[in-house]
């Protein structure tokens, strides 16, 4: 009982609360501190794969919902928030816990063919790029509605995990009614403030505030920039609107992201 009571405290003291360190443990020690033997993924990894050319890849790891559980308490499923998964880098991806009880993702840290534990993020340009400590990855091999999502929500080089709320009251404009907003919020959170912020909120990547910098544009050229990178800028490393959408989709997404930025 005092070694089970030692493991919990030690869990909730890193990761209750933003106050504290948030560093998840080596695979090994979230190994015994979950009591959970990892296991085994096949996905079609994103980060590689082309629309005509998926490339299936197997990993080992846990099952998100077993580390959420043993982390937050049995009570993970129904907190008040999102779970951000945050990287080494400053990245921070959001994902709901619904979402997370539909797709059953699972927290990686190695391949299971004894291969590197990098990848070649192909839509990035960028090459061998280490996917430790953790990598979140969905079963979008049996999900295939999944694959219209490519690599959002596939963060990696995960090292600590928070609860943030839905909608923080600094990311409304101006003290106006929040309800007006969500939309626009949501899209924002999951296509910019997972590298950029806003008011302070956001990952850490680029801590340069998105308001100002969108001010600094106008409306065709930012959402040339959102939409399409790589015209603007060759070689960028920037992610694109998901290009699996409809083109005038992302575009709608661009301009509505563009007039709440303007809202501040």
């Amino acid at each position: 009982m005092i070694k089970l009571n030692l493991i919990a405290f030690y869990i909730l003291t890193i990761f209750s609360s933003t106050a504290f360190a948030h560093t998840l443990p080596s695979p090994e020690k979230l190994e015994d501190l979950i009591n959970n033997r990892p296991s085994s993924i096949k996905v079609y990894e994103p980060h590689m794969s082309k629309a005509m050319h998926p490339i299936e890849v197997e990993y080992v790891g846990f099952p998100a919902e077993v580390v959420l559980s043993k982390v937050f308490g049995p009570a993970w499923g129904s907190v008040d928030g999102d779970y951000e998964f945050r990287a080494l880098d400053g990245y921070a991806s959001r994902v709901s816990p619904s979402l997370i009880k539909k797709y059953h993702p699972y927290l990686v840290f190695q391949r299971k063919d004894g291969r590197a534990f990098k990848v070649e993020n192909v839509h990035q340009h960028q090459k061998d790029i280490s996917l430790g400590p953790y990598y979140l990855v969905w079963d979008n091999a049996k999900h295939k509605e999944l694959l219209q999502e490519g690599s959002y929500g596939w963060p990696y080089q995960i090292n600590e995990i928070v609860i943030s709320h839905t909608i923080p009251e600094a990311l409304v404009p101006n003290k106006k009614d929040k309800d007006a907003f969500i939309k626009e919020i949501k899209l924002t959170q999951k296509y910019c403030l997972t590298c950029h912020q806003l008011n302070g909120l956001g990952g850490s990547k680029y801590p340069n505030d998105l308001s100002e910098s969108a001010k600094k544009m106008g409306e065709s050229e930012f959402i040339e920039w959102v939409t399409s990178p790589d015209k603007v800028k060759e070689n960028s490393t920037m992610p694109a609107i998901n290009k699996r959408l409809p083109e005038k989709e992302r575009h709608e997404i661009a301009l509505e992201i563009y007039h709440y930025l303007m809202a501040f």
